[in-house]
């Protein structure tokens, strides 16, 4: 295949004048120093994203970490109140084998539906941190 060649025609004598040497020398500086502005200022917004990024990632792990702790503490609390529960169902068996009396039998049912209330609101604290 044969190759075209382009011809460059001679530049008008009024297009000579209007763009002289010096005048595209100084068109190419004005130029060139607005590419190594828009670099730098690249450069400046790259790296304050960065940052940015850095301190919201340490943000969330703090947050996690907190929650973590508080997840913690509700699961030690849950564990007690099931101890304290199983604990209270066995005294109501031997309650119950040797007839206990009405009123202890109110104050142990009392504090049954105390702990169950209590360990519904862990329960369901406990279903919330799971879902954020």
């Amino acid at each position: 295949m044969a190759q075209k060649t382009i011809k460059v025609n001679k530049l008008e004598a009024k297009t000579e004048k209007m763009f002289s040497e010096s005048h595209v020398g100084v068109l190419i500086e004005h130029l060139d120093g607005n590419i190594k502005l828009l670099a730098e200022s690249q450069m400046a917004f790259r790296e304050e994203t960065h940052r940015d990024f850095k301190n919201v990632w340490s943000e969330l792990k703090s947050s996690r970490s907190d929650m973590n702790i508080n997840l913690k503490i509700i699961f030690d609390r849950l564990s007690a109140i099931e101890n304290e529960m199983a604990q209270i169902k066995a005294e109501l068996k031997n309650i119950t084998n040797i007839k206990a009396d009405k009123k202890s039998l109110d104050a142990i049912e009392k504090k049954v539906s105390r702990l169950e209330l209590e360990l519904g609101g862990y329960r369901q604290m406990i279903a919330e941190a799971k879902k954020s």
